[in-house]
This record gives C-alpha cells, sequence and structure tokens, in this order.
C-alpha cells in the first residue's frame, strides 16, 4: 500500500467499506477502545484507614556491657596456669589463672600455728586471772600484783586475736592466687601467659556479662524535655538490618556533657542469645507518645526504604504516586505524604497495575 492511499484511507477519503477491508487500519474511536481494552486491570481496592501511630525521636548510641571487669592480680607471684581462653564462656566463681601458692601456703601453715599457739597462751592467762581473783579476794594478794595479773591476762587475749587476724591475711594470700569469675560471662581477653610474674594490679583478663547490655544514647538539649525513664526504645544494628531490637530507658543522665551539650540516656537491653555484643553502633528511636497518621498496607506498596510507590484509584483510574512511608504498624506502613485517610489504592502489585491503568 502506498503512503498516499493509507493516508486517504485513514482521513476517509475512501469509503467506508474499502476502509474496513484495508489492515492496518482503524477509527480513533476503535484505537481507543483497543487501548482501554488491553489497559484494563483486576485489582482489589483498599482504603488507606487513620490510625494512631507511635511518635519516636530518632537517635544514635553504642551498646556497652552491663557488667564488665578488668581482673587483676591481688598478690604476687608467677603464673602456673591458666584455665579459660578469649570467647570462652565462663560461670562466677570459676577460675581463670593461678599464681605458685607454695610461699602463701607457708606462711598461712605458720599462721595457724601462731594462733594454736596464742590460744593456748590465752587459756593459760584465763586460768591464772582466775586464781588471782580468788587470792585478791581473800586478801592475798595485793591490788598491784592482781593488776598486773589481769593485764597479761589481757595482753594474752589480744594476742591471740592479733594471730587469728594474721591467719585471716594468709588465708587472703592463698586465695589470691587463684583468680577467678566475678560474675558469669564471656571472656573478653586474657592478658598473662604461664611463666609470666605478676604484680598486685596486674591485668589477668576482661571479663563481660553478654546477657544484660546497656544502650548509651545521645540525647541533643533541645529533645531532653522529650526523654523520660520507662520509655520504650526500638533500634536496629549493622549486624542485623533486617532486625529490629527491644529496650527500656532506665536511667536519665542529671548534667549535660560540655562538649557536646547532650544528655547520655541508657536503657536496659536484654540480650539472652547473646547475638547483640558491646561496641555495636545503634539507630535508636525513643517512643514519646502517638499520633493519628494514614495507614496503607504493605501489599499496596511498591519498592522498599522509606520512599515507596503506590497506585491510586481516580474516576475508576491508577495514579502512580510516590509516598513516604514511616515505621510498620501491623501489615501496613505510616504514611507520612503522598497519601490520606480515605483514599483508594491497588491492594497489589504487578506488571499489570501501572499508571494509567483502568480498574474494572
Amino acid at each position: 500500500m502506498s503512503r498516499s492511499f493509507a493516508s486517504q484511507v485513514c482521513t476517509g477519503a475512501l469509503s467506508l467499506g474499502a476502509v474496513v477491508q484495508i489492515a492496518g487500519c482503524a477509527t480513533p474511536e476503535a484505537k481507543a477502545r483497543s487501548l482501554n481494552t488491553e489497559a484494563t486491570v483486576s485489582v482489589p481496592i483498599r482504603e488507606v484507614v487513620a490510625r494512631p501511630v507511635p511518635k519516636s525521636l530518632l537517635l544514635t548510641g553504642t551498646l556497652v556491657a552491663n557488667r564488665e571487669s578488668d581482673l587483676a592480680a591481688d598478690a604476687a607471684g608467677k603464673v602456673v596456669a591458666t584455665f579459660a581462653e578469649r570467647g570462652e564462656r565462663v560461670k562466677q566463681g570459676q577460675p581463670l589463672a593461678r599464681l605458685d601458692s607454695r610461699g602463701a601456703a607457708l606462711n598461712q601453715a605458720e599462721a595457724r600455728a601462731k594462733v594454736e599457739s596464742a590460744r593456748v597462751e590465752q587459756a593459760h592467762a584465763t586460768l591464772e586471772c582466775q586464781r588471782a581473783e580468788h587470792l585478791f579476794a581473800e586478801n592475798v594478794i595485793s591490788k598491784a600484783e592482781f593488776d598486773r595479773l589481769k593485764a597479761s591476762c589481757d595482753n594474752a587475749k589480744f594476742a591471740a586475736a592479733a594471730a587469728s587476724a594474721r591467719e585471716g591475711m594468709a588465708d587472703k594470700s592463698l586465695g589470691d592466687a587463684t583468680i577467678r569469675a566475678p560474675f558469669s560471662g564471656e571472656v573478653v581477653e586474657r592478658y598473662v601467659n604461664v611463666g609470666e610474674y605478676v604484680q598486685p594490679g596486674t591485668r589477668i583478663a576482661t571479663v563481660v556479662d553478654l546477657e544484660s547490655l546497656r544502650l548509651e544514647i545521645a540525647v541533643p538539649e533541645s529533645l531532653m524535655a522529650s526523654v523520660r525513664e520507662r520509655q520504650s526504645v526500638r533500634f536496629q544494628v549493622t549486624a542485623y538490618p533486617d532486625e529490629m531490637f527491644s529496650a527500656e530507658v532506665r536511667y536519665v543522665g542529671s548534667a549535660l556533657r560540655r562538649a557536646g551539650r547532650d544528655l547520655v540516656v541508657e536503657a536496659a537491653v536484654a540480650n539472652p542469645e547473646r547475638r547483640l555484643r558491646p561496641g555495636m553502633f545503634a539507630t535508636a528511636r525513643i517512643e514519646t507518645g502517638a499520633a493519628q497518621l494514614p495507614v496503607v498496607p504493605a501489599g499496596a506498596l511498591l519498592g522498599s526504604g522509606r520512599s515507596r510507590r503506590a497506585f491510586l484509584l481516580r474516576d475508576q483510574q491508577l495514579e502512580e504516586r510516590v509516598v513516604l512511608v514511616g515505621d510498620p504498624v501491623g501489615e501496613g506502613f505510616a504514611v507520612l505524604s503522598g497519601l490520606k485517610a480515605g483514599d483508594r489504592v491497588a491492594g497489589r502489585t504487578g506488571d499489570d497495575v501501572k499508571d494509567g491503568a483502568r480498574v474494572r
């Protein structure tokens, strides 16, 4: 078919019968009907409903251990054994390292012998005092002699007490030769090896309790009035980007830090599975109340992140909208912009759901 002939056909220069017989040519009304038929979609329609949505402050924080201890030697000596490695779980009272305790054991034996000797002397002095009291009552000895015997008796009692105290110090020195875990947790680091000589104050190991952590949150001065104890906190960490963890504000700082003009708030975090670790950076939300916001079903949204797309129904035709969403609310998302309560949207997304499609 020549171009001029096709032009005549489509402009109506030829008869209607000839037009119908020629393939590839259609009237504008036929074209519109064909397009509408191709762009028609059957899709469930959902209404955007206003619901109470928690309001929150978006802040940053760091996870720290609720209990962390740098264990130090309380005695001098050579390390003869170590019982824990980095990452090993230990129970309260479990030995972590032991020092050479032979000298401490000898001191303990000497102290115990002196205690027994002091007790014998005290018993003898007590008998002497009792005898002196009887003699003094019968005027057999003078007052001066009685006072001398009474003082000797008191000295024996004090000597026994001193010997008992020295025995306690010897027992402590022997006990200090074994460094034990102060609470159940995990060994972060062990700093000594067998054969090293340590002094009182030398670091032996670091133990941390991972079952309970604290989330330290820096709250700017302008927002401190919105934070108080027992508020709920939700936070995320990089290690688990698709997971939300919960905590509760327990401690609110009493003064702002001069360097950043912010307030340190600590939230208690239960960590029974020990998945979270001290030092993790967290993005936290402190819930401060609730507000009525439109909520759109999750199935009506296309994309991921905060900026998504939805298809608004207007005059039985779908209109694509960019929607800014907030936090999940049940099976939907709070809408911050792009839709309002009462709007009707396509309840699902797919290749057939597109801008301009008519809904039948």
